[in-house]
């Protein structure tokens, strides 16, 4: 009964799309110890640790994909530090922005996925906001090519995530059955 609860909740997780996030996980974090006895709510401390965690993600992401666009469309642009630094505060702002998504309590499916698209909103309007005032972009197209690298690398975020995420709770379910069959 409890391991049929516990791969409902995962699984909802998935189809939801919050076992992963831009930054951060939204869904329970999952505890199998000697009871074991699941912890609902992930603990603030966690949730800061899996934001650093997602900076770094969002950064390197960044990285690849800039480095890529730059050797396509302008192989002669050098990376210079304040190019660095741009980028470490776009991937610290994007990792902030997380905190939408953090939910101390469990939240609905419905309210998880709202959050997920306020969060990717929030992440498109402020990234290319900052982007016009630091004049990085000056131009309606300069402004959509922003906007779609934003959503690549949101998208190769969650992805990331999910596949670490989902790595995690494999481990959860084996771990489950080997209490099953001891039991």
């Amino acid at each position: 009964m409890y391991t049929r609860k516990l791969a409902a909740d995962l699984k909802r997780c998935w189809i939801t799309g919050n076992v992963s996030s831009f930054p951060g996980s939204t869904c329970p974090r999952f505890e199998i110890n000697s009871d074991c006895k699941r912890s609902v709510n992930m603990r603030l401390t966690e949730y800061l640790q899996k934001m650093i965690q997602q900076f770094f993600i969002i950064f390197a992401s960044i990285v690849l994909v800039i480095t890529f666009l730059r050797q396509v469309y302008e192989p002669e642009l050098p990376f210079d530090p304040q190019s660095i630094y741009v980028m470490m505060a776009f991937s610290l702002i994007s990792a902030v922005a997380g905190l939408i998504l953090y939910a101390p309590h469990h939240a609905s499916e419905r309210t998880m996925q709202i959050r997920r698209v306020l969060h990717f909103l929030a992440i498109e309007t402020v990234l290319i906001s900052v982007a016009a005032v630091l004049g990085i972009v000056d131009n309606v197209s300069g402004v959509i090519t922003l906007a779609l690298e934003i959503a690549v690398i949101y998208l190769l975020v969650l992805l990331v995530s999910w596949r670490s995420d989902k790595k995690s709770a494999d481990q959860i379910n084996e771990r489950l059955k080997q209490l099953k069959k001891e039991s």
